[in-house]
């Protein structure tokens, strides 16, 4: 994967902030125990993919090996076990290609100020149906929120 590299960096990141989290001087200072769990809560989704990919590769690559086994059952099986892992990879790197794309926090108002019409006299607004419309098609969002 062209992005291994950075997400590694990512995922030790997300674990130094796993280890700030626990330590009671950044407890006892709420301001910057509030910044560390908001920069882990980011971090969170990317890294969960980044090891299940890394899980997947492993397996993909444990049943490879077993390609070059002289049993025909074995060969067999992992002949299998290849054609189940390799979309499943492919899958968990277009997600990862995803989100890792820069995240505008204006889009869902942009898009949204934008698509509404705008009542005589007043400031656009989104209507409460066209605004869960842009939360459901915003790739940023976050637990049904955009940030």
């Amino acid at each position: 994967m062209q992005f291994a590299q950075k997400l590694a960096q990512l995922e030790k990141r997300f674990d130094e902030l796993t280890q700030f989290m626990a330590d009671p001087a950044v407890i006892s200072d709420a301001d910057q125990y509030r910044k560390i769990t908001k920069e882990q809560a980011e971090l969170s989704e990317i890294v969960g993919k980044y090891r299940e990919w890394k899980d997947v590769e492993d397996s993909l690559s444990q049943a490879r090996a077993m390609l070059q086994e002289k049993d025909p059952d074995l060969r067999a099986m992992a002949e299998e076990e290849v054609a189940r892992q390799e979309p499943e990879l492919t899958r968990i790197e277009e997600a990862i290609k995803i989100l890792l794309l820069p995240k505008d926090p204006k889009t869902i108002r942009t898009w949204c100020w934008k698509s509404a019409p705008a009542p005589a006299a007043t400031k656009p607004r989104c209507s409460r149906r066209k605004f869960s419309a842009c939360i459901r098609a915003t790739p940023n969002r976050r637990n049904g929120r955009s940030k």
